[in-house]
């Protein structure tokens, strides 16, 4: 488990690799609190609803994920919203394969996400990266990953 003082500050020296968003803000949400709770950070939704908690459940090994899913509150926020654990599963295995992970108005209507791992030196994924859009708006994946590619690659590097 990486020390949050520690994570922290390396964080606030690497901000500058957060300026390839412009005028966007990603949001970074760090694992464990995640894991303990079963909420997002700053947020009231479940982890298994945005894609900052779908991408940190794909780091865990399957076992691990699916009993936490099945301790946490599956109620839908949206008609959108994933609730059986068997298709969270699922879009979990998705996201271990892609790497990543998009939500489609899970959490809130009109709301697009997507999230990639923040990993540490050694590759493990210790917080989660993510972006959101309007519905309406760019292709996340086309237009947003490269730039998440980007902050995830810088702050690997200053979390050495």
């Amino acid at each position: 488990m990486v020390n949050r003082s520690d994570f922290i500050g390396s964080l606030a020296k690497g901000l500058s690799v957060l300026e390839v968003f412009g005028g966007e803000t990603p949001h970074l949400s760090i694992a464990e609190v995640a894991e303990a709770t079963g909420l997002m950070p700053g947020s009231r939704l479940p982890a298994h609803c945005p894609s900052m908690g779908r991408r940190l459940f794909a780091a865990l090994p399957p076992p691990q994920a699916r009993a936490l899913i099945d301790r946490f509150d599956l109620t839908p926020h949206t008609v959108n919203c994933v609730t059986d654990p068997g298709e969270i599963m699922d879009r979990i295995a998705q996201v271990r394969t892609d790497g990543f992970a998009i939500i489609e108005q899970q959490g809130e209507i009109g709301l697009r996400s997507l999230a990639v791992p923040v990993l540490n030196a050694r590759g493990f994924v210790i917080a989660a990266l993510n972006t959101g859009l309007a519905v309406s708006e760019a292709d996340l994946v086309r237009d947003h990953l490269p730039k998440l590619l980007r902050v995830q690659a810088g702050l690997r590097k200053i979390l050495t």
